[in-house]
């Protein structure tokens, strides 16, 4: 019995397949086959997914046992910095300048929606703070996205002045004895006349 061959190895994306730095690519075979393998490896199923650029083979059977293959080929962009954001913590009525490194080009939004744009490039501006805020911002270098990250903003109370409590006169050679209340969450520095510091 002679069957025809109604296997077909394509892939619902039709390329290029290009791979971003320190990224995966998903490479899916279209629909209609009974088998699906990937080569090397010999993964099975209709998905694979890739860190590394090179040449894969997809070998599609249908229920008859009849192939089809197809090699395809991973290409790497080229590496790129990362962005790194610099700034999330502010003390109230300080201005809110968040600052990132990376290549590319950086985009604010104010929604994880990315419907409303607040500023394109670094730093961002956001007024005085107020109140703990949220913020999302994406590197776009190419083709190649980081995806949208969620980039939340602390803004804390200033800590009041302390009232400090010792002798304001001390003998030559006697021990000054420095103290002021504790505030939750604060550390105190205390800087000497010969500009020692002391926790």
């Amino acid at each position: 019995e002679v069957f025809g061959n109604t296997a077909n190895a394509e892939l619902t994306d039709p390329g290029p397949y290009e791979l971003c730095y320190a990224s995966t690519l998903t490479l899916t075979a279209a629909t209609g086959g009974a088998f699906y393998v990937w080569y090397p490896g010999q993964v099975f199923g209709p998905e694979l997914t890739v860190d590394t650029a090179g040449t894969y083979l997809l070998v599609v059977s249908n229920a008859a046992g009849c192939k089809d293959s197809l090699f395809v080929e991973v290409i790497a962009l080229p590496e790129y910095e990362p962005i790194i954001v610099l700034d999330d913590i502010f003390c109230v009525g300080e201005p809110i300048n968040i600052n990132v490194v990376g290549d590319g080009s950086i985009t604010w939004y104010a929604d994880q929606e990315q419907t409303q744009v607040i500023w394109v490039g670094t730093p961002l501006w956001l007024g005085p703070a107020v109140n703990d805020t949220t913020v999302w911002v994406e590197q776009v270098v190419g083709s190649c996205s980081s995806g949208l990250i969620e980039w939340n903003v602390d803004v804390d109370p200033v800590p009041q002045a302390p009232i400090i409590v010792g002798d304001t006169v001390v003998c030559s050679g006697s021990t000054l004895l420095l103290t002021t209340q504790e505030q939750d969450e604060v550390v105190y520095t205390w800087y000497g006349p010969d500009g020692q510091t002391f926790l």
